[in-house]
């Protein structure tokens, strides 16, 4: 991967020229690619939980609940502190937060290879490694928004299909490499893995908008209040506070299906190989649909607003009928490649909403809060359908629950756009966008023509 990168960053740099501001062209096209590789890496440590879960309980201990820790510390980490990595993204910049993550993620890896207990990985592998692949998930997401204007959308759904790559393949490598070198051995080439970081973040190079924070943020107590300031204008803003609580509603319903769904097709009737293979559908689901939604989002007259609207309601629909049909196998693997397909489209939206609302300077502080609220939503929606079961009802209200969640957020969503300001301010940036390209052009017709500018 790194020769690879390393070719590209030639090629692009042949490209740059002195008067090129890079914005969806030039460097921004190796700035894509870094972060797609980004995304895979998250996706790889994200997903890869399970079968170190399953690898723990073989090698380690036979106690499901210690075991579990070491996988949920890391799934926390990796969204709750996202006001903080915000934080660090626009103090540091993308490039270099990168690096840091990259060294955090090995550092904890290191960790956890002489790690000797289950605390011992709770603290390296989960907490420590943890925090460094959510300083990925922000920044990957973050420079995307400052390199492309007018391919936006399909930029950022190209780097989200980057963890639906990731689904597809942690699985298998996570299984060879504990199979051959042991849960210890395979952490510590995970963070090897993880390490590649390092090299992406040196290839995102600063944009002009990082470069003018740097510029104007060079008081550190200023920059503290600065930010804070920034998460209290996004905590104003109603429309995006309403697309903020709709993208909760959207990961409530979606974690009770990554949690409960495996079991509930068991309960069902279908064999293990099917319920592993519905996670397979899901993957190639959540991959066409990241891709498909760039597309058809890059489209101006499409706003992403009613698109995540319709998809809202449409899930809905999909997770409450979910349990008439769901007796056998081929219903339930439509209802995994639907889900797929839909909550992937979903996420390919997230960059261009929050420009939309929010401008593209507050990416970093918008991924943050919606990281956050990822965390949260894993507390709240598999544990409360378990509990629902466990308290006598049907295994049936996990996906009614989920439906609910879904047609709430369809609610938030109509809320979103009915509480849109008139000038928003992704039609601000192109505004002046436009300008910057006709002065561009005066200054330099004005450079060959001297004697009729003066």
């Amino acid at each position: 991967m790194i020769c690879f990168l390393s070719t590209v960053n030639s090629l692009v740099e042949m490209e740059i020229t002195t008067d090129d501001p890079n914005i969806d062209r030039g460097r921004a096209w190796i700035v894509l690619v870094s972060s797609f590789f980004g995304m895979f890496i998250f996706a790889a440590f994200m997903h890869g939980n399970g079968v170190f879960t399953a690898a723990i309980l073989e090698h380690l201990t036979t106690d499901i609940s210690k075991a579990s820790w070491v996988g949920s510390t890391q799934l926390i980490m990796m969204h709750v502190p996202g006001p903080l990595c915000g934080i660090i993204t626009s103090q540091l910049g993308c490039g270099r937060t990168t690096f840091l993550a990259g060294i955090i993620i090995l550092g904890g890896m290191i960790g956890a290879y002489f790690s000797t207990s289950i605390t011992g990985l709770t603290l390296t592998a989960g907490a420590i490694a943890g925090f460094g692949i959510g300083l990925i998930l922000n920044t990957s997401n973050t420079i995307v928004g400052h390199y492309f204007i007018k391919r936006r959308a399909l930029a950022s759904a190209i780097v989200m299909s980057g963890s639906g790559i990731g689904i597809l393949v942690t699985g298998p490598m996570v299984q060879f490499l504990t199979d051959k070198y042991g849960v210890e051995g395979a952490y510590l080439i995970q963070g090897a893995f993880g390490f590649n970081a390092c090299v992406l973040g040196y290839l995102m190079k600063p944009s002009a908008i990082e470069r003018n924070k740097s510029n104007r943020n060079m008081n550190a107590s200023k920059s503290i209040v600065q930010n804070l300031k920034k998460y209290r204008d996004i905590a104003t803003n109603v429309s995006y506070v309403s697309y903020l609580m709709s993208f909760g509603c959207l990961y409530v319903a979606e974690n009770i299906a990554i949690v409960h769904l495996a079991n509930y097709v068991l309960y069902k009737g279908s064999t293990i190989y099917q319920a592993a293979s519905l996670f397979t559908a899901k993957g190639f689901g959540s991959l066409s649909g990241r891709l498909l939604m760039g597309v058809v989002a890059s489209d101006p007259r499409i706003k992403p607003e009613i698109l995540h609207t319709s998809i809202m309601g449409v899930l809905g629909s999909i997770f409450t009928v979910f349990p008439v049909y769901s007796d056998n196998y081929e219903p339930q693997l439509i209802f995994a490649l639907a889900c797929g397909l839909y909550t992937g489209a979903l996420d390919s939206l997230i960059t261009p909403i929050s420009v939309h609302y929010t401008g593209v300077t507050n990416l970093a502080y918008c991924y943050g809060l919606l990281a956050l609220l990822v965390g949260i939503s894993a507390l709240i929606g598999p544990p409360l359908a378990a509990t629902l079961v466990k308290s006598g009802l049907s295994y049936d209200i996990c996906f009614i629950l989920g439906g609910g969640a879904f047609w709430l957020g369809c609610c938030l969503g109509l809320g979103m756009m009915m509480t849109k300001p008139k000038n928003n301010n992704e039609d601000m940036e192109r505004r002046r966008d436009k300008k910057t390209s006709t002065r561009s052009g005066t200054d330099t017709i004005c450079t060959r023509n001297s004697r009729q500018c003066q």
